[in-house]
């Protein structure tokens, strides 16, 4: 038997040898297999990611609830991330846009994915609480029919028609003068209740002859069914929305067009956390105006908005107190002009696609 010293010395040895192995196994990629170098480009592995080529080394070929353990792992860290991004985008503005564009990327969700997340909860919710508002033409009223009885002069071809017939006899006789008119068109003038008057301002009537009967014939549809309208403006509301993004980047960039620190990429990981911030504002609106007055409601959210706005310029792009209040004020104008354009032409493409 040895000595002391000897059985100190093997203690020390399987100490050395224990804390070896705990360091190769904490340096070995953690992936359930023992590759020791990348499957793709053959790189010696330090991790569960290839330092070449980024692959991640890990197999699939292994039992099915350790594939949904992995699964369940990756949702929560997408949940964390989730919930580590949203509640300082929107109580302290200006910090995570700040933070991700100065390299601290790994703990926030990232611009695009968080943005297409937020639209697609914003236009379900949207679209859920607008389905509940009735959009068709409603059954006339008591008062209503009376009124109507009591205009009727004895001949039912000069009964007042609806507002909507009216309106498309008068879109007729603007946009189509030289066609022969319905004979309810041509009964309701001769009678002098046509009370409605479309002024084209001759701008249309420039239009081929086939365009202006495609015209009145979509216009004519979405008055007889809203419904049809109003399905097809939700069809085209979420593609709008992903022409807005781009430019208001586009708006941020020539409000800066001077500054060569500042990238394109910048301007649009800045136009993405706005807008995501804008969605989850007017969703939160929308739950608050359960309890509390619209007017209220809308004037914090306007002051809130421009003053997330506010502080996004200082942080991110180092704006003085004057430049970032001008700079809100030319931003707030050309969006809101943004805003009209696209409300116009979701009218105009849902009358199209009815």
């Amino acid at each position: 038997m040895g000595g002391p010293e000897d059985i100190d010395g093997a203690i020390g040895a399987a100490h050395e040898a224990a804390a070896a192995d705990a360091a190769a196994e904490e340096a070995a990629p953690q992936t359930g297999t023992d590759q020791s170098a990348c499957a793709n480009c053959g790189q010696a592995l330090a991790g569960r990611y290839c330092s070449s080529c980024g692959q991640l080394a890990d197999t699939f070929h292994r039992p099915l609830w350790s594939l949904i353990a992995d699964g369940i792992d990756s949702l929560f860290s997408l949940e964390g991330r989730f919930f580590r991004t949203v509640p300082p985008l929107l109580f302290r503005p200006g910090r995570v846009t700040h933070a991700y564009l100065s390299g601290a990327r790994a703990r926030y969700m990232a611009p695009f994915r968080l943005f297409l997340f937020v639209s697609v909860i914003f236009f379900v919710v949207i679209f859920a609480a607008a389905g509940n508002i009735p959009i068709s033409r409603p059954p006339p009223s008591d008062e209503a029919i009376a009124e109507l009885e009591t205009s009727q002069s004895g001949d039912e071809e000069e009964s007042t028609l609806a507002f909507s017939d009216r309106f498309k006899c008068a879109l007729r006789g603007a946009l189509l003068p030289d066609d022969m008119a319905p004979a309810t068109c041509s009964a309701l003038a001769a009678s002098g209740n046509q009370d409605v008057e479309v002024d084209t301002s001759g701008a249309l009537l420039d239009l081929p002859h086939a365009w202006r009967v495609r015209l009145v014939a979509q216009l004519e549809a979405a008055l007889d069914d809203p419904d049809a309208w109003f399905a097809a403006m939700r069809r085209w509301a979420p593609r709008l929305v992903f022409f807005l993004f781009p430019l208001y980047a586009l708006l941020l960039a020539l409000t800066h067009f001077w500054r060569r620190d500042v990238f394109v990429y910048d301007h649009v990981v800045v136009s993405l956390h706005f807008h995501t911030f804008l969605f989850i504002l007017l969703l939160a609106s929308l739950g608050l105006s359960l309890v509390l007055p619209v007017p209220i409601i809308v004037a914090a959210g306007a002051i809130w908005s421009n003053y997330a706005l506010y502080r996004t310029l200082r942080l991110v792009y180092a704006d003085s107190r004057f430049g970032a209040a001008t700079r809100l004020a030319i931003l707030d104008v050309a969006y809101l002009f943004l805003l009209a354009i696209a409300s116009l032409t979701l009218v105009a493409l849902g009358v199209a696609f009815v």
